[in-house]
């Protein structure tokens, strides 16, 4: 993958990247996709997420457990850019307080619909410029068509983007 886009770069040690405050070119959009390892280091990603707009950093942060405890931990949730849903048999109920705090009562039944399909996650995208139709989506990959999740009784969706 590196060498058909030499642009991409995989680190291993996330702290080489947050100790680091020139990692990052303003000038260029960068991408920062953390796993759900990157809670032992939450105290620091928190200071991270507070300095990514002036670098020009998205970040997505793929989490098994949307509730991890820990004041950081809430903090990193409340500033992640997207919520990476996957399937987790053991506690749903994350999935409907999810819900209630995002005021989406149709993410619930979006998040069943989507983990029926081995390895499919549900993507939230928290950003304040996403228009609320687009909000709860899957299938993102190039060879899949994007699907939208919404309740049109909940949340106005422009006419062209309904299907007759």
């Amino acid at each position: 993958m590196l060498e058909c886009n030499p642009a991409i770069q995989f680190v291993r040690n996330v702290k080489d990247i947050l100790d680091n405050e020139h990692f990052f070119s303003s000038k260029d959009r960068n991408l920062l996709i953390l796993d759900d390892l990157a809670t032992t280091i939450a105290n620091k990603l928190e200071i991270f997420y507070m300095r990514q707009s002036s670098q020009n950093v998205d970040v997505i942060h793929i989490c098994q457990n949307i509730f991890q405890q820990g004041k950081s931990m809430r903090n990193l949730h409340l500033n992640s850019t997207y919520l990476i849903l996957f399937k987790n048999a053991r506690d749903v109920s994350q999935i409907s307080t999810l819900a209630r705090q995002t005021g989406r009562a149709d993410l619930s039944e979006a998040y069943m619909k989507v983990n029926a399909e081995p390895f499919q996650p549900l993507i939230v995208d928290m950003k304040p410029d996403c228009p609320d139709y687009l909000r709860i989506r899957s299938h993102i990959f190039p060879d899949e068509v994007t699907r939208v999740y919404v309740n049109p009784n909940q949340i106005s969706v422009p006419q062209e983007c309904l299907r007759s």
